[in-house]
């Protein structure tokens, strides 16, 4: 590997995840392999390190990280600790060297013609820290990322966004509720990718494999223009393809009460889904393994690939066969529903496999994520990654929406938690202190009621 600090996305693959993050890296794969994925450069991690060395703070952040790893869930002033310690962090400034090295590279790739699929000159700066998108910690959503980027200075101001954001209390909160803790947990250098913007009329994920469970089947999930699935905020389309044959197996569209990102006409043809089914399996197959894809689909219909990383979370035995704490069952007293009860059984979308029954606990917004009691089921309208507290507690999720690539459905298949998403209206008709059983296999949430 070189020493260079900027290197062509195009030039780096799995040797080089240690110097651009596995993200970057595999960007690169994708893009030697032939595969529709935007140009950039990779500012690598030892240009961070070597700033925070430069500042003098590269073995005080270090060794603050891995304090609040360890005491995360005694330290009640975490938010206050942790703004301290991103304050030292921020010290850290790129060199005149680097910084040229960095603009120099921009320039380039931004310089000439918008490419075939309408690709122009903004850019996206995004994160590519050492332990992210790994088979074992996925990090969504943990670090920052700034898009539609243009001009030199606010490249470098979104370098130090993605930079600050390494040092954060979701993601601590994150590694500290990790069984295992990823390589270099408490190194708090980054990678840094810029990278072409690529035009979004529809966006999604897709996962080459079911990640709920053991099915030979491709899942996508996909929102129209300004919506997100991994948010949470509204209901994917969703389609589950026989991934030998191409057939859609099943196909679902969101109702569109109270949500916005609802249009009567859908996200995808059967054309494109087939594309993405195709994409997709080339994909696991140059890597060997299932992958979660995020996908972009221009206004002239090009697709292009903006990230590939393992599947993490996927059970390894049937549905509902695990343990208490890895998406099991979790005994408690309580009656049984009742039969003639509309609201006795709610149903969504299972999104992490398994089953737990506990007290229901309404939750609105992050900060009142101190209110949730180990053991209790998490009810919330979406989750975030602001969410990690108490996520981090829970027993099970429960949303009113999103899909199987929200935030909430990857950090349950992680924790090995059930977790129902797009339950409409679960943050109104569930009560706190009620039992209720989460079955993330089914898709349904059943209220210990009795008339």
């Amino acid at each position: 590997m070189t020493d260079r600090p900027v290197l062509d996305l195009a030039d780096v693959g799995g040797r080089d995840m240690s110097v651009v993050g596995p993200k970057a890296a595999r960007l690169g794969e994708l893009i030697g392999a032939g595969l529709p994925v935007p140009d950039g450069v990779v500012l690598s991690v030892d240009v961070h390190r070597t700033a925070l060395a430069v500042a003098g703070v590269a073995e005080q952040v270090a060794a603050g990280v891995a304090e609040l790893i360890e005491r995360v869930g005694g330290a009640g002033d975490l938010d206050q600790r942790v703004a301290a310690l991103r304050e030292v962090a921020g010290r850290a400034e790129m060199s005149v060297g680097h910084r040229s090295a960095l603009l120099a590279a921009y320039s380039s790739l931004v310089s000439g013609d918008a490419d075939a699929g309408g690709i122009g000159p903004a850019v996206a700066v995004r994160s590519s820290a050492i332990g992210e998108d790994t088979e074992d910690a996925s990090f969504a959503g943990m670090y920052d990322s700034v898009t539609d980027v243009v001009g030199a200075d606010a490249v470098l101001a979104a370098v130090g966004v993605c930079w600050s954001s390494s040092v954060s209390t979701r993601s601590i909160a994150y590694r500290a509720g990790m069984a295992r803790q990823p390589s270099g947990a408490s190194d708090p250098a980054m990678a840094v990718i810029v990278q072409r913007m690529a035009p979004s009329q529809r966006s999604g994920v897709m996962f080459t494999v079911d990640p709920r469970a053991a099915v030979d089947r491709l899942v996508i999930e996909a929102v129209g223009a300004g919506g997100s699935v991994v948010s949470g905020g509204s209901d994917p389309e969703r389609f589950e393809v026989d991934r030998t044959s191409g057939i859609i197996v099943d196909a679902t569209r969101p109702s569109g009460d109270g949500d916005p990102s609802a249009t009567s006409a859908p996200v995808l043809s059967h054309a494109e889904v087939a594309a993405l089914n195709e994409l997709g399996r080339s994909i696991e197959d140059h890597f060997g393994t299932p992958q979660d894809v995020e996908w972009t689909i221009g206004s002239d219909g090009s697709i292009w690939i903006v990230q590939s990383r393992p599947i993490t979370g996927r059970p390894a035995t049937a549905p509902g066969s695990a343990t208490p704490g890895s998406g099991g069952s979790i005994p408690m007293s309580g009656g049984a529903p009742t039969r003639d009860d509309p609201d006795a059984v709610l149903t969504g979308t299972g999104a992490s496999a398994g089953t737990a029954r506990g007290p229901a606990r309404v939750l609105r917004s992050p900060g009142d994520a101190p209110d949730l009691l180990d053991g209790e089921v998490l009810v919330a309208p979406a989750t975030s990654p602001e969410w990690l507290p108490a996520l981090m507690r829970a027993a099970a999720v429960v949303t009113d929406t999103g899909g199987m690539a929200s935030h909430a459905a990857i950090v349950a298949r992680e924790r090995r938690i059930p977790c129902v998403v797009g339950v409409a209206g679960a943050t109104e008709r569930l009560v706190d202190g009620e039992v209720v059983t989460v079955d993330g296999s089914a898709g349904t949430v059943s209220r210990s009621t009795r008339s």
